[in-house]
């Protein structure tokens, strides 16, 4: 019985190891992580002041539409023969 007991003890033990390296390495895998992304939101800010722009700020509203464009008056006469005379009248 004290066999079963001690295998069983040294089960635990190897069990308990294990969830504790585990654990370790979750915890080290979450710093790198967080220091991976304070580095990211450092890079992003830095290529934010390089392009003089701010995230935040932009403003997302419809572009102005463009200047209508200057309109010209014309005179032309055209006559049934085809032929056109654009000469203006005075």
């Amino acid at each position: 019985m004290t066999n079963i007991l001690d295998g069983q003890r040294v089960s635990n033990m190897f069990v308990k190891n294990n969830v504790n390296d585990m654990i370790l390495k979750m915890k080290q895998n979450e710093k790198n992580f967080q220091s991976i992304l304070k580095n990211m939101e450092r890079k992003i800010d830095d290529w934010e002041k390089s392009q003089n722009i701010s995230l935040e700020l932009t403003d997302w509203t419809e572009p102005q539409p463009p200047p209508q464009a200057q309109t010209e008056q014309v005179n032309a006469v055209l006559t049934g023969s085809g032929k056109s005379n654009d000469s203006p009248k005075t």
